[in-house]
């Protein structure tokens, strides 16, 4: 699989300051017009100290919309992440932010997707977490 690092500003949410366009505009045309992957990451070191669920509620909205749940990788972003909250925070507010979708839809943001784009196998069960990275 090709492997796009989208550091640009415009790809990535200026969640602290509540700013959802142009980043809006710029993913929904990258879903369309390309058969790329997202991963769900990074969201609560764009939101700063302090977010809440809400804060990241309306981007994880935007980016189901816009890939789907077939096209949507979930991530720790560990230990970057921690410059703005816990890992068991954020994996909580996953949860939270993906209750909407079925059990199957579920699954596949939180690993199936990962399987299937890295061309895993899936045999070797459940990844253990990265050396010193907190279970959830």
């Amino acid at each position: 699989p090709r492997i796009y690092r989208l550091s640009d500003s415009k790809n990535k949410p200026a969640i602290a300051g509540r700013a959802f366009q142009p980043w809006a505009r710029h993913i929904a045309r990258l879903a369309r017009d390309t058969a790329v992957c997202c991963k769900l990451s990074g969201l609560v070191t764009e939101a700063g100290p302090g977010w809440t669920v809400a804060d990241l509620q309306p981007y994880v909205e935007h980016l189901l919309a816009a890939f789907g749940p077939q096209r949507l990788l979930w991530g720790s972003d560990w230990p970057v992440l921690q410059l703005a909250g816990r890992y068991a925070d954020w994996v909580q507010a996953s949860d939270r932010l993906l209750q909407g979708l079925d059990d199957a839809a579920r699954a596949a943001v939180l690993g199936a997707n990962a399987i299937r784009f890295y061309g895993l196998d899936g045999r070797a069960g459940t990844a253990a977490p990265g050396a010193g990275e907190p279970a959830a």
